[in-house]
């Protein structure tokens, strides 16, 4: 029996991390916008 190839090996993901991240302090700032016009109102 052959040995697989793992044809993720050697794949640079950190672009996707950091455009994770990207989105993700994006949604935090808008819930926290969205907090602060709650309470200032």
């Amino acid at each position: 029996m052959s040995k697989k190839y793992d044809e993720h090996q050697g794949v640079n993901l950190k672009g996707t991390l950091v455009s994770v991240f990207f989105v993700g302090v994006i949604i935090v700032v808008m819930w926290v916008v969205v907090y602060m016009m709650y309470v200032a109102r």
